[in-house]
């Protein structure tokens, strides 16, 4: 077999633009691999002038054909080595082999690449000189599209964005020692961007804009929980707006909050329970939790309708609602049962109040309020005091348009005989009703004072002289346990301290303050009356 490869060339066998030193090259690589040469074929090259041929038999005699033909032009170390360098980066794959056969026949190329910029530009130039309609088409409406841009942008400017919205409500209804100002409004409206801020700290030095974190680090625990509400403000506009009803869960929202702040969120609370779709149906459903007893009245007596409120207790494991307690006058609760169906439970358990209001109204040096604190502590005459003297300071301070009469006929029975046996009635199942813990904590401090005062007579030498000064001072509870501590100091102080630490918050009780009493389990209060007995 033979193959004829006609050629005139850059030399004798080699043609510019048509076949060269790498095509022959890669000729030869294919008919080595192929076996070409193995199976005594033959090769004839013709030179481009037809003057001769070389007949071909070996693969080495390609090869030395190829070498001698590079060797007349490359005549010089340094071509060699140029050529070397160029050859390896032209025929490095097929398309730079495509552009070297590209280059041979457009050899006036080859001298634009001396300046690359200037050569992309000329060829810009003349692409646009192509298609130069086109380029006034398109700058013909960049200019227009500028100037829509340029109105959607100042209308972005008047527009108000939900966060815009959420900012004036927070800023509108908060009192907090910062402000909150959109940063990024046109791009929000614009680019779909998530909204920045700034934020501005301002007290009596004047005003500076911080970072958010150094902003949270300056602010108390109630303005910090104030900044938070911002982010439920926006969220509950977003699904306003979309008119999507959502379920809200409120845990402990005006915690740490001042009370200016308090009502703030009741009244934003208050609001969001009005809004509406396009039907007239409410758009949120409120579940709201809390701890503290004010808040809860505050939002029973305001916004929940009557029987949506509930009190919830843990018994034997066991988490249980009744239905809302005390959202109004508790103590009128008890004048008017006092009147109408009367019980020595209730009529003991409103005991700390008549005292707290003689205190408030007459002061603390009062023989009327002397006489109750003697019921609340255990004194000298605190077994002698009567149900009619009872009866008499009641009508006297609380109950002057419809006198009570429940002493009538047991006018000399002793009250603390009465407040000992209201407190074995009560047993050890969790309940809400605050007269039972009332009635629990009074029997508990009245053990407990009775116990230490007992054993401080009875064992230390000068104890009639302890008590006596005692006595005379104020906060008798204090006294009496530091006493017994310093005196005595036995197995029972560890009982005697947790009598002295929770029962004055929950006998010092008024119609504003009795968060501690509600919080405080019966069963705990329970647990610590039998403690205390049976010392």
């Amino acid at each position: 077999m033979k193959i004829s490869i006609e050629s005139w060339l850059i030399n004798l066998y080699m043609q510019q633009g048509i076949i060269d030193h790498n095509n022959y090259g890669n000729i030869s690589n294919a008919l080595k691999s192929n076996g070409f040469f193995a199976a005594n074929n033959e090769v004839i090259l013709k030179a481009k002038d037809g003057s001769t041929s070389v007949k071909l038999k070996e693969p080495k005699e390609l090869d030395d054909l190829i070498k001698k033909e590079k060797e007349q032009v490359l005549d010089s170390k340094e071509i060699k080595d140029l050529f070397e360098k160029i050859n390896k980066i032209i025929s490095k794959n097929k398309d730079t082999q495509e552009f070297n056969a590209f280059l041979q026949t457009h050899q006036d190329i080859i001298v634009e690449y001396k300046d690359i910029d200037l050569f992309k530009k000329k060829v810009w130039v003349k692409a646009f000189l192509c298609y130069e309609y086109l380029l006034d088409e398109l700058i013909a409406d960049y200019k227009i599209a500028q100037k829509d841009l340029k109105k959607l942008r100042d209308n972005a400017k008047k527009q108000v964005t939900e966060w815009k919205k959420a900012l004036d409500l927070f800023k509108e209804r908060f009192f907090v020692p910062f402000s909150i100002e959109p940063s990024n409004q046109e791009d929000v409206i614009l680019n779909m961007e998530l909204p920045s801020f700034k934020y501005i700290f301002s007290d009596s030095r004047g005003k500076k804009e911080i970072t958010k974190d150094n902003l949270l680090n300056v602010l108390s625990t109630g303005e910090r929980r104030a900044y938070y509400i911002l982010n439920m403000i926006f969220h509950i506009l977003v699904a306003k707006k979309h008119g999507k009803e959502c379920f809200v869960i409120l845990d402990d929202i005006s915690e740490s909050f001042d009370y200016k702040n308090k009502y703030a969120i009741i009244e934003y609370i208050s609001d969001i329970s009005e809004y509406t779709d396009t039907n007239g149906e409410k758009l949120f459903k409120i579940l709201l939790l809390t701890h503290n007893f004010d808040f809860y009245r505050t939002v029973s007596s305001r916004i929940t309708k009557p029987g949506n409120s509930f009190i919830a207790f843990v018994d034997s494991d066991k988490v249980k609602l009744e239905k809302g307690q005390y959202t109004k006058n508790i103590f009128m609760h008890y004048k008017n049962s006092l009147v109408q169906s009367y019980s020595d439970h209730i009529m003991v358990a409103s005991i700390p109040f008549v005292r707290n209001l003689i205190e408030y109204t007459e002061g603390n040096d009062n023989k009327d309020y002397l006489i109750l604190t003697s019921v609340l502590h255990y004194k000298e005459n605190t077994r002698q005091i009567t149900l009619n003297q009872i009866q008499d300071i009641f009508n006297k301070y609380w109950c002057k348009k419809e006198p009570l009469t429940f002493a009538n006929g047991r006018e000399n029975e002793m009250v603390y005989d009465i407040l000992m046996q209201e407190s074995r009635k009560i047993r050890d199942i969790e309940q809400l009703e605050i007269e039972n813990k009332l009635i629990l904590s009074m029997a508990i401090r009245l053990l407990g004072e009775s116990y230490m005062q007992n054993k401080i007579v009875s064992e230390v030498s000068n104890g009639d002289d302890i008590l006596k000064d005692i006595f005379s001072k104020k906060n008798q509870s204090a006294w009496l346990i530091k006493a017994y501590k310093k005196h005595i100091n036995d197995d029972a102080m560890n009982t005697l301290e947790i009598v002295a630490m929770i029962t004055p918050e929950n006998i010092h009780l008024n119609s504003f303050m009795f968060e501690p009493i509600l919080d405080m389990s019966l069963k705990h209060l329970y647990k610590i009356y039998n403690d205390v007995k049976a010392l």
